[in-house]
């Protein structure tokens, strides 16, 4: 979500506040929101996985089995 306007295809640079780590990426999507807000989408320039430090479960993961 951003307040400033932004235009399909503009360079944006992207920075986790935790990390301090920056990224370039482009707009891709922006869509209007609540309060004055637009929904942005983004497209980094070069694959990172990591930036967001996110942890994904493995592709051979299932969903442990409630116990009674």
């Amino acid at each position: 979500m951003l307040k400033e306007p932004v235009s399909i295809g503009q360079t944006l640079t992207i920075k986790n506040i935790r990390t301090a780590e920056s990224l370039s990426c482009t707009v891709v999507m922006s869509s209007p929101a609540a309060d004055g807000m637009r929904e942005v989408g983004v497209e980094f320039s070069a694959p990172n996985p990591a930036f967001w430090r996110v942890a994904f479960p493995p592709d051979d993961w299932t969903k442990p089995v409630p116990r009674p």
